[in-house]
């Protein structure tokens, strides 16, 4: 009679069998607005702060302050956000207390309304030229897969951060593999 979808996409509910079941599909839309935004957060701070790469440096008994002499501090640095829903929203406001500038690639948002949250609005280039961190907030859809492919990620600065805590199909794959090697 209902598939209710504890969380906020229905990216993994085959919407178009359940409609022709006749069965109603629902959501959450307010679900972990604040875990996620945290945990990207989290991502951020760890990837700016190099905390991954210290700790294990200093777990294997190294210590060594100048390996890490490039560790970045996020004020005056750029957030890019993909999206800018309930949980790009929250990030945002995390962010800006970090003294973060904000760029939003939101096409179906009035850019009056990114303003009003202290972000400014750009289209997916430029976002993507001047981030020195991106954080993805999209839902997973036919528009969005691989939204991130080899030529945005080409676009991106060399030290940017990708943060993707939406879907996994959001970011092409082995487009993602191979700008890093």
């Amino acid at each position: 009679k209902i598939i209710a979808r504890y969380g906020i996409g229905v990216d993994n509910v085959d919407l178009a069998a359940a409609t022709n079941a006749g069965i109603l599909v629902t959501n959450v839309p307010d679900y972990c607005v604040d875990e996620v935004s945290d945990h990207a957060l989290a991502l951020l701070l760890a990837l700016a702060r190099k905390i991954v790469t210290a700790d294990a440096g200093v777990k294997s008994g190294i210590w060594d302050v100048t390996a890490h002499a490039e560790i970045r501090r996020l004020r005056g640095q750029t957030l890019g956000l993909l999206g800018f829903g309930k949980i790009a929203k929250a990030l945002a406001s995390k962010a800006q207390s970090l003294g973060m500038k904000l760029l939003v690639y939101d096409p179906y948002l009035d850019p009056a309304i990114i303003s009003r949250d202290g972000a400014e609005a750009a289209n997916l280039e430029r976002l993507l030229a001047e981030a020195d961190a991106i954080s993805i907030h999209v839902p997973l859809s036919p528009e969005t897969r691989n939204l991130i492919g080899q030529r945005e990620l080409a676009h991106m600065k060399p030290t940017a951060f990708l943060i993707n805590t939406s879907r996994g199909g959001i970011v092409d794959e082995q487009a993602l593999a191979g700008a890093l090697k």
